[in-house]
């Protein structure tokens, strides 16, 4: 989901102080300052950002920005210009790169968005010349800029964004091996964590208030202990998925558990988890 931020600025004894919110007026963390020579040097910007807004910086004559953003495979990504108040009429020429490799030019006033046959009929350009990629597929992830020269032959300093494509987390399931240990009359517990989807997606075991890293988590567990629920959370940079198991060992050595699933979540929307008990 792509959302509109503003930066917000006002000065005092030349530093100048900036506030991120989105455009409904809530704010986004607390402000940024730094000093500029003098407030000509300042222009406006807007922004748009997916999941992620990295930094941006100002400096004498333009206010740019660096974007670190991230996008889901299969859906869509708009990349802002990061031009403020300026429009089209006001260059000469402007550009987009991807990787170094020009993909997106204007020219007196045409658009030729097909110079990449990889981003072939999935490139839109909005007024402001931000640029939206349809269908996305992980090979999408890489370093674009944003290049334009005004019409008295200003460079403008390049803009850029880096885009990070990643696979939806899909289905998660726990694996349960279990050894009984006679002598000390307790259960050796092995549990691994599998997902479908982003095979470079990070796991998180939950066990009661322990949290632990990673797809794999041992542990003994007594008959006197009853039940422990264990969940398993698979997230990367768009989404994340989880389920669990609540694990009892019985008297006779026996593994007993019960399985629950929680529906996905995307990250920049966080919701409230629903628990569907199988059978």
């Amino acid at each position: 989901m792509v959302k509109r931020i503003q930066c917000r600025h006002q000065s005092h004894n030349g530093r100048f102080t900036f506030a991120f919110a989105h455009s409904d007026g809530a704010q986004m963390g607390p402000p940024a300052s730094f000093i500029l020579a003098s407030e000509t040097h300042l222009r406006s910007l807007k922004c748009n950002f997916s999941h992620l807004f990295l930094v941006f910086f100002c400096v004498p004559g333009i206010c740019g920005s660096n974007l670190l953003i991230n996008g889901t495979e299969g859906e869509s990504v708009e990349l802002p210009s990061a031009l403020g108040n300026m429009t089209r009429n006001d260059f000469f020429t402007m550009q987009w790169y991807f990787n170094d490799r020009n993909i997106v030019k204007n020219t007196g006033g045409k658009d030729d968005v097909n110079l990449h046959s990889q981003f072939r009929e999935r490139l839109q350009l909005s007024s402001d010349f931000s640029l939206t990629i349809t269908g996305l597929i992980l090979q999408d992830s890489g370093v674009y800029q944003r290049s334009v020269l005004r019409k008295d032959r200003v460079k403008i300093p390049v803009h850029t964004v880096h885009l990070q494509l990643y696979e939806s987390v899909k289905a998660v399931k726990i694996q349960l091996n279990t050894t009984w240990l006679p002598v000390k009359q307790t259960c050796e517990v092995h549990v691994m964590c599998s997902s479908s989807g982003d095979q470079s997606a990070s796991y998180t075991w939950r066990k009661g208030n322990q949290t632990v890293r990673g797809r794999e988590l041992h542990f003994s567990l007594s008959p006197a202990e009853g039940g422990v629920t264990l969940t398993c959370t698979v997230h990367n940079g768009v989404s994340e998925k989880s389920t669990n198991d609540t694990v009892r060992c019985t008297s006779a050595g026996d593994l007993t558990h019960r399985h629950n699933d929680f529906v996905q979540v995307n990250i920049d929307e966080p919701k409230p988890c629903v628990i569907k008990e199988n059978g």
